[in-house]
């Protein structure tokens, strides 16, 4: 049974409400994009100057707004379908801003590598990023990887005149730089600038997102609607990636640029890391769920508390969703490997009797 978009209103708000009873503060919901999720989304008030739901006042906590994010990973994967579909695959698309965006370029520096006998251009480049499938489609890995500063660089290099692909590979490397930090040195092992930890409210990253981001889809938009060539309404928006895409990117990067300020505003946060406001930790703990259950997809309440207690039982590190498509979290436990100190012995005299 599928749950209704004022069904899911009623216990998001349900649930946020007792946190809020036990003390615990609510100030972001995250989900992907399934049509139930973005209805939900748009429940929570009116929109805002921009036509977009990101934020919404906390009836429990009046005082308090609660921003409402789509899942970055899920975005990103959007993205990319939209532009794998541009011209290849199933060719639902043919993505143009001022130019052509199309799928054959990157199949085109695969195929580049692949005469150079060995000796691989771009490295990050593999069949399974070219020939998708229903599952790697959902591998947040993959899609991140294509839309990387590494592609975009190979196509600046060999295909330079491609400007309008590399500015739309570069832009949403960045904005998933952005949502994907992860840790206070993954900046420095990746020499990634975008991946530091956010320490600051005018960090200059907020701007970008809430400025630069949105700015570069609005002018892609423009530039579609006054193309001077005729088409209708319908073959227009397949120059865009999909409508639901675009409004979760404007919701999200509205909501991270004026989160962060906010934390750091009025709240003791030192840093900020972006990452943490994916869904990665509830999609491995429902992987968890289904790998337990083998071909059993509808398991009822008895089934999933004892999953439950299972897996409070077993660390995470013991039972790991094999082959998902969430991204591991990779701090360990630190073991101390000293020997403990011996336990000193007793000895009692033995008194001689005269």
């Amino acid at each position: 049974m599928v749950t209704r978009s004022f069904e899911l209103f009623s216990m998001c708000w349900k649930a946020i409400e007792m946190l809020e009873v036990a003390g615990i503060h609510v100030i972001c919901v995250t989900c992907d994009g399934a049509a139930t999720n973005r209805r939900f989304l748009d429940m929570n008030g009116p929109p805002s100057s921009t036509g977009i739901v990101y934020k919404t006042i906390n009836p429990y906590n009046p005082s308090k707004q609660v921003f409402l994010m789509a899942d970055p990973p899920h975005l990103i994967k959007c993205v990319r379908n939209a532009w794998a579909n541009s011209g290849a695959h199933q060719r639902t698309r043919q993505l143009w801003n001022k130019g052509n965006i199309t799928w054959k370029l990157v199949e085109d520096l695969y195929m580049d590598d692949r005469k150079m006998n060995g000796l691989y251009l771009h490295g990050k480049l593999k069949y399974e990023h070219i020939k998708l499938t229903s599952y790697s489609k959902m591998k947040v890995s993959l899609a991140a990887q294509v839309l990387s500063q590494t592609v975009a660089n190979s196509i600046q290099v060999y295909r330079g005149y491609e400007v309008v692909a590399i500015e739309f590979v570069k832009v949403f490397d960045k904005f998933f730089d952005l949502l994907n930090v992860r840790s206070t040195k993954a900046a420095v092992f990746k020499n990634k600038t975008n991946r530091f930890p956010y320490r600051k409210g005018d960090d200059p990253r907020f701007k970008w997102l809430s400025e630069d981001f949105i700015g570069y889809l609005d002018r892609w938009e423009k530039a579609v609607a006054e193309r001077p060539i005729t088409a209708t309404k319908s073959e227009r928006s397949k120059m865009l990636i999909p409508n639901e895409t675009l409004i979760g990117l404007r919701r999200t990067a509205l909501a991270f640029a004026e989160l962060g300020p906010y934390l750091f505003r009025d709240t003791d946060v030192k840093f900020l890391l972006s990452e943490r406001f994916n869904q990665d930790p509830l999609e491995s703990h429902f992987g968890n769920q289904r790998q337990m259950r083998g071909t059993n997809d509808a398991p009822n309440v008895r089934q999933v508390n004892e999953n439950m207690n299972t897996l409070r039982l077993k660390s995470s590190q013991t039972l790991k969703v094999m082959g998902g498509n969430t991204q591991q979290r990779t701090e360990h436990m630190k073991i101390c490997d000293e020997p403990l100190p011996k336990k000193k012995k007793i000895r009692h005299s033995n008194s001689k009797s005269h």
